[in-house]
């Protein structure tokens, strides 16, 4: 077992109980995979004791082990990414495999690294890029790379809208914006309330139900995202729908970052067949959403100063939205009815202390209760009067638009404590505030103007993995992650 520096236990101790200080803690499930292959000579007999590196192309962290009494090796608990892995032997050339992309939870074989005579100097190197045929595990999955989500287009920027991408995925409606209750897709003929969607391995479901519960992550902090459509491993069960796995990103070993605005606006809609017919103008639609992110190496004086050491990438997006709702036709009670006035209904109103109908329908002044007449007022006044058009099914026209505000913040912090440790933390939080008529969280539900309230939704989420290598048949890897959402 290797043993860690007092200067590297001390900062992986600091970033470990800053991490649990930030919430309450809960058991995750882990999104490490495994890389195997096998060294062979050139007749294809295995070669033993051969050093076998495998190199993170993004941060140039690396990993030795050596080939086994039957030529074989074995990366365990390694994060998704994309490696190199090269073999060398005294006597042989040097062989490598590059482009070699390790997705959540797999077991990737690198395939047969087969040795030529020569020096060690003299190398063989051997692109791994193209596609692949799954030999190491049973289980039947999809990828989202990061690459499709750069270039594919999501209304509402919720990755889990391109699922339908994917083989074995019916689509359904886009969300609007992440934060959204999201028409899941069908994914492997199941309802849309069936899947587990996690995001570093911690479950983003509603754990008091069995409902999928939104998840509040922009889209430029997603990595890559896998489903496991069936056939997975017993540690990704809990429903009986597909696994979604979205991995966050991570720095590397250069600077990264990008800014960004994306635009809806009412003024590129066309206005609705009803509310022409209506006479209603196009209604308030704005979407202004502005990002950022940064990630990279981090440096700390006198305790880390490679850049192979220390990671961290930050992302943030801010939304304010102008949401239109359905229009909305309902009756209110006229001016000439709150004065007691009912001559122009034909259904006859009765006096409840004679049973009789009233003269002309029209109640007198002194039987009217003025408490009664307050209360009336809580109604608004008809503004669709025009029977051509209501065909006197309704009175009053109704469409609200609801401001809100959303904001998306997640960072990573990895640290390579060492060529067999490995830390990384990683949170996540989501704030909504919005204020209408017909909203959620303790709204009247009355989408005709009853009573105006507010809404504030937070979720906030965290993952610290700890993972050390004893052997390549030996790895202990501690996972802990929370996720707590609220609603006033």
């Amino acid at each position: 077992m290797s043993r860690l520096r007092p200067s590297s236990l001390r900062i992986a101790t600091i970033l470990l109980l800053g991490a649990i200080a930030i919430s309450p803690l809960a058991v995750a499930q882990t999104v490490s995979g495994a890389i195997t292959g096998t060294a062979t000579d050139p007749s294809s007999l295995p070669v033993a004791g051969a050093t076998v590196t495998l190199t993170n192309s993004d941060t140039g962290v690396k990993a030795v082990e050596k080939t086994g009494g039957s030529g074989e090796f074995t990366f365990t608990a390694v994060l998704p990414g994309r490696y190199s892995v090269s073999v060398e032997m005294a006597g042989f050339k040097k062989v490598e495999k590059t482009d070699l992309n390790i997705t959540a939870a797999e077991r990737l074989s690198a395939g047969e690294f087969a040795l030529q005579i020569g020096s060690t100097t003299d190398s063989v190197i051997v692109d791994a890029s193209g596609a692949r045929v799954q030999t190491s595990s049973e289980d039947r999955s999809a990828v989202l790379t990061s690459a499709q989500m750069d270039q594919l287009m999501a209304r509402g920027r919720d990755f889990l809208s391109l699922l339908r991408v994917m083989p074995g995925v019916v689509p359904s409606s886009d969300s609007d914006a992440i934060g959204t209750r999201t028409a899941y897709p069908n994914a492997q003929g199941m309802r849309i309330s069936y899947p587990t969607v996690a995001i570093d391995g911690v479950s983003n479901n509603d754990l008091g139900s069995s409902q999928t519960t939104p998840t509040p992550i922009n889209m430029d902090a997603v990595g890559e995202v896998k489903v496991l459509m069936n056939n997975y491993q017993a540690e990704y069960g809990r429903t009986a729908g597909v696994q979604v796995l979205a991995i966050t990103r991570a720095g590397a070993s250069q600077y990264h970052g990008n800014g960004y605005y994306y635009k809806r606006n009412e003024e590129f809609n066309a206005n609705n067949f009803f509310s022409n017919r209506a006479g209603t103008p196009i209604p308030r639609y704005r979407f202004n959403t502005w990002g950022a992110n940064l990630g990279g190496p981090a440096y700390i004086p006198h305790l880390i100063t490679r850049k192979d050491k220390l990671f961290f990438f930050y992302s943030q997006e801010y939304l304010p939205t102008s949401t239109p709702q359905n229009i909305v036709n309902v009756t209110t009670p006229t001016q000439a009815q709150r004065n007691g006035d009912y001559s122009a209904v034909a259904t006859p109103i009765k006096d409840p202390n004679t049973g009789n109908p009233f003269p002309g329908n029209i109640i007198p002044s002194n039987r009217i209760d003025p408490n009664g007449q307050k209360l009336l007022s809580v109604f608004p006044l008809p503004n669709q009067l025009n029977t051509a058009i209501t065909k006197g099914a309704y009175n009053y026209t109704f469409q609200e638009v609801i401001p809100a505000t959303r904001n998306n913040e997640v960072y990573r912090v990895d640290y390579n404590i060492d060529d067999k440790t490995r830390l990384y933390v990683r949170g996540l939080n989501f704030r909504l505030n919005q204020s209408g008529y017909n909203i959620g969280g303790g709204g009247s539900g009355a989408p005709w103007g009853e009573l105006k309230t507010d809404n504030v939704f937070s979720d906030d989420g965290g993952v610290i993995n700890l993972t050390h290598t004893f052997s390549p048949t030996m790895v202990n890897e501690t996972s802990f992650g929370v996720h707590h959402s609220q609603q006033l």
